[in-house]
């Protein structure tokens, strides 16, 4: 009798991992590129295995895992029905994020202010997606300056604003959508 089998030695192709978001607030991503069609795709997640998905006959994947809080570093490999294992993908680092910017060290001057320019500083614990926007008697200060952490802004006093304390609001959001 005659004995035919397959040989195959050869590493599948490099997967691709399509590009993730370098912040995020959601602890679930969804990880997806391409493979050779029906290998299995490895996912992994600071250098351990995250989770296994096969390729489809259109060399997609995609599958989900939760992040860890902090720094993740995602790649993919791909392995072949013959288990042959290809090099892996190019990683990419995504940062899972929940904690909301805090403003603090808010300084207003002069104090009290009367008609002019009044000057309101302060300074968030992390970098922000855009300028976070800035009120006092819910009226629009403009923005001046951001050194390192601490921004500064104007508001400009006029007889219409209401007389005794002014409310100063900050809102703004971090680069993974926290506010």
């Amino acid at each position: 009798g005659q004995v035919v089998w397959e040989t195959n030695t050869i590493a599948p192709a490099k997967p691709i991992l399509a590009s993730l978001p370098a912040t995020t607030n959601q602890q679930t991503i969804l990880i997806a590129g391409t493979a050779e069609a029906g290998s299995t795709v490895q996912i992994y997640q600071n250098d351990v295995l995250a989770g296994t998905i096969a390729a489809g006959d259109q060399n997609s994947f995609s599958r989900s895992i939760d992040l860890e809080l902090g720094n993740n570093v995602i790649f993919v490999k791909s392995i072949d029905s013959a288990g042959n294992v290809s090099a892996p993908s190019a990683a990419q680092a995504v940062i899972f994020d929940t904690e909301n910017p805090v403003f603090s060290s808010v300084i207003v001057n002069p104090d009290p202010a009367r008609a002019g320019s009044t000057k309101i500083t302060f300074t968030v614990s992390k970098t922000l997606e855009a300028n976070p926007a800035v009120t006092a008697n819910n009226k629009p200060a403009v923005f001046n300056s951001l050194n390192d952490l601490t921004y500064a802004y104007t508001y400009e006093v006029s007889g219409n604003d209401a007389q005794g304390e002014t409310a100063v609001k900050i809102q703004g959001k971090d680069l993974a959508g926290n506010s």
